[in-house]
């Protein structure tokens, strides 16, 4: 009976995934199928509220991540973006957003990459009288040079991240992990090709893992890069907070309620 229960809200492959009991239940709070389908939108959203988080997607391309850290937000709406093959992100991010900035100053969130993606958008719509008023970034590294990369390598990594237990939950058939990959290896290019140079007027906070990294320090690729180095980038004022949790588990089941505890003081700091 336990078995036919599971078989009809997971896929066959958890239960060998996840053998034990605690495991198979942190996966079975995170699984939804239905998330799957939010992998061809360009923006969707969880949560409820009147107060509103930017969110823009690490280096799988996908905001889906921020699903786990919704349930710990409460009272805040969480507008998530996907980098989707094709379309010129920054430039549609900002085609959405610039409106909105110009009635009230937005708060942008990106984890990783993401952070990287969430810069380059406030730079533009501060370039067009729009008005940031601050930018968090979970462990999101300041590029400081471009790099080349094969194809073939992006495809190798992007397919291990997908498949990772991290991910792997919000891709649980082919079509969504295809669409995944395609997306995922559009954005490692892009990632790979910009450098920050702008300059904003939004406050800074870097929510720092917990690797054991140095800074400046050069990514997998032999890009240099550094956490420390956004503080030159913009006249306010710039933090570097403790995280919780490695890089790639920051906003795991584990630690993103931690982490979701700092980020709720950032965000209150920004209403008082």
């Amino acid at each position: 009976l336990l078995a036919s229960k599971i078989k009809k809200r997971l896929p066959v492959s958890a239960v060998y995934r996840f053998p034990t009991a605690n495991d198979l239940a942190d996966f079975t709070d995170r699984y939804d199928p239905a998330m799957s389908e939010l992998i061809d939108e360009f923006r969707f959203h969880f949560g409820e509220g009147d107060k509103v988080l930017y969110c823009f997607p690490p280096y799988g391309a996908t905001g889906i991540v921020y699903h786990t850290m919704s349930r710990f937000l409460k009272g805040y709406r969480l507008e998530c973006f996907n980098f989707l093959d094709g379309i010129d992100f920054v430039e549609e991010a900002v085609r959405i957003l610039l409106p909105e900035s110009r009635k009230s100053p937005l708060i942008l969130l990106g984890y990783s990459g993401g952070g990287n993606l969430a810069f380059e958008v406030a730079f533009e719509i501060e370039k067009y009288g729009g008005s940031i008023e601050r930018l968090i970034l979970i462990d999101s590294y300041r590029r400081m040079e471009s790099v080349k990369v094969s194809r073939a390598r992006h495809e190798q990594e992007m397919k291990k991240i997908l498949t990772s237990d991290e991910y792997t939950v919000f891709f649980p058939d082919s079509h969504s992990r295809n669409k995944a990959l395609q997306n995922g290896v559009a954005y490692a290019e892009y990632l790979c090709s910009v450098i920050e140079k702008g300059f904003v007027h939004a406050q800074i906070d870097v929510l720092r893992a917990h690797d054991d990294i140095p800074d400046p320090s050069r990514d997998r690729f032999g890009a240099l890069r550094s956490r420390g180095k956004w503080s030159e980038l913009t006249n306010a004022t710039f933090h570097m907070i403790q995280g919780t949790g490695t890089h790639d588990e920051m906003l795991n089941e584990k630690n993103s309620l931690q982490n979701s505890i700092l980020i709720r003081q950032i965000l209150e700091d920004c209403t008082t």
